[in-house]
């Protein structure tokens, strides 16, 4: 799927700046069966720079199989950008979640 929009963004930093306005995004998100026990599903979002909010970006995917007898395994990746931030911080933020489950 692809789909665009546009929003009102307020956001606060951790130097205790913030940054308002309204801004367009752009994405894609879309759902894969990799195997009879496996899904691949992943999204992106573009937000170009406008005012102080500059660009960001978003990305998330998630990855979920079944192991055997009920139970299932399940890797997350999300990761998210901004071009402006307080001097001393990353622009990109990412997180790595693996969990496992039990369906009963």
């Amino acid at each position: 799927d692809i789909f665009s929009g546009v929003g009102y963004t307020a956001t606060r930093l951790t130097d205790g700046s913030s940054a308002n306005g309204v801004q367009v995004l752009f994405g894609e998100e879309s759902s894969h069966k990799v195997s009879e026990t496996t899904t691949l599903k992943q999204r992106l979002v573009y937000y170009p720079g406008g005012g102080d909010l500059g660009n960001r970006a978003t990305f998330d995917a998630g990855l979920a199989t079944q192991i055997s007898g009920g139970w299932t395994l399940n890797a997350g990746l999300s990761s998210r950008y901004a071009s402006r931030v307080p001097v001393g911080t990353k622009k990109t933020d990412n997180l790595l979640t693996v969990g496992f489950g039990y369906k009963f």
